[in-house]
């Protein structure tokens, strides 16, 4: 990968220039998880120090974006720019409101779902975009050890996404309270049973042709 620039307390990289390299987005998800694993350690460390833990998330999209030298003699940068990599740092932002730590595209599924474990987290449309697309929380690659136990974990969420978009509001309550019992801090498990109880109370309103989709006003 090649390490862009830092914002602030972040990191943006991307994968596929200088240099093409094979699955790109596969490369990508695999530092993510390495990353991610390393802050675990780092976070363990510095409380053993009795210093404060930071800490991380990551956002993933995969698509055709802007990639080379810009600027002026005086002052030139490699860097890269499009509607793509606004994405990227939009899906960072919203695992705040998941509680999640990686949360990838669509388009990063598709190119990766046979090698990782991952489960669809919702369908939206990010703070500036009125587009609406389906992101999902990458959780591991599936030659980790654990991965079998984790993959089903997966399905059994996707089984509740499934009835929840369906608007089957008992059958996907019910997955999801199964689910909470045996995982009782997963916090998307805790959001679709808040969802699926206010829907079936009133408190949350939806039509008859609501595809399951919101619209985030936070990033």
């Amino acid at each position: 990968g090649t390490v862009d620039k830092y914002i602030g307390d972040g990191i943006m990289a991307f994968w596929g220039a200088p240099l093409e390299v094979e699955n790109p987005a596969l490369l990508a998800c695999r530092a993510a998880l390495s990353c991610s694993k390393a802050a675990v350690d780092l976070n363990r460390q510095w409380r053993d120090e009795e210093k404060p833990a930071m800490p991380t998330c990551f956002g993933i999209h995969f698509g055709e974006t802007i990639v080379g030298n810009v600027g002026s003699s005086r002052r030139m940068n490699y860097s890269i720019f499009g509607d793509n990599v606004n994405l990227a740092s939009r899906l960072e932002g919203i695992n705040r409101i998941y509680g999640t730590k990686i949360i990838v595209s669509q388009s990063v599924y598709e190119a990766v779902d046979n090698q990782m474990i991952s489960r669809p987290l919702d369908i939206v449309a990010v703070k500036g975009k009125k587009k609406r697309i389906a992101v999902h929380e990458l959780l591991a690659a599936k030659d980790e050890e654990g991965a079998e136990a984790l993959a089903s974990f997966c399905a059994r969420f996707a089984e509740g996404i499934e009835e929840y978009r369906g608007h089957n509001w008992e059958q996907a309550l019910a997955v999801f309270d199964q689910l909470q019992e045996e995982n009782p801090d997963d916090r998307p498990v805790q959001m679709y049973i808040k969802r699926c109880r206010g829907i079936m109370d009133g408190s949350m309103t939806v039509t008859p042709d609501w595809d399951g989709s919101v619209i985030l006003n936070e990033k």
